[in-house]
């Protein structure tokens, strides 16, 4: 049965691809939405300390635009004018060049395209300052965040995976 499960799984939502897979997202907060593509890469483990919830890592200039003026200042200071203003977080990192804290938020709406469908996620939006993404991208993200929201859609009575749009 489990072995049938992955199967299925697979061939619905093409789990079964290689790394190096780009994804388009949406990201809705406060009246805006966003559009962006991020890079599967199963070395992001970023989480938000308090929730546990996934991270996709984003280029900052990107999520500028789900940001309220107050946010924005904030991190315009270097992040050093006191306290985050309420929405946001500080998630700490660390990678091979070093150790630092990003700004996060959490978004009201966070989608993911795979194949034809949309899946409606949960998680954060790490905002990397200065960066650009990887090459063609804007973001990176685990694929494990795909894979626990098509489980937890498949749990819930009619889903929250949208076909088309």
């Amino acid at each position: 049965a489990a072995y049938l499960f992955v199967r299925v799984f697979e061939n619905i939502f093409h789990w079964g691809r290689g790394m190096e897979e780009r994804y388009l997202f949406t990201a809705q907060r406060g009246g805006k939405t966003i559009l962006f593509t991020a890079l599967a890469d199963t070395g992001n483990h970023l989480t938000e300390p308090f929730s546990g919830l996934p991270m996709v890592v984003l280029e900052e200039a990107k999520g500028l635009a789900l940001l309220t003026p107050e946010e924005c200042c904030w991190l315009d200071s270097g992040m050093s004018a006191g306290e985050p203003p309420p929405g946001l977080r500080l998630a700490p990192y660390r990678t091979i060049n070093g150790k630092g804290l990003l700004a996060a938020l959490r978004p009201q709406s966070l989608r993911v395209r795979v194949g034809e469908q949309w899946i409606e996620t949960d998680g954060y939006l790490a905002l990397l300052p200065g960066e650009k993404g990887p090459e063609g991208c804007e973001g990176v993200f685990h694929p494990r965040m795909i894979q626990l929201a098509a489980e937890g859609a498949g749990k819930r009575k009619g889903g929250t995976i949208h076909a088309g749009s």
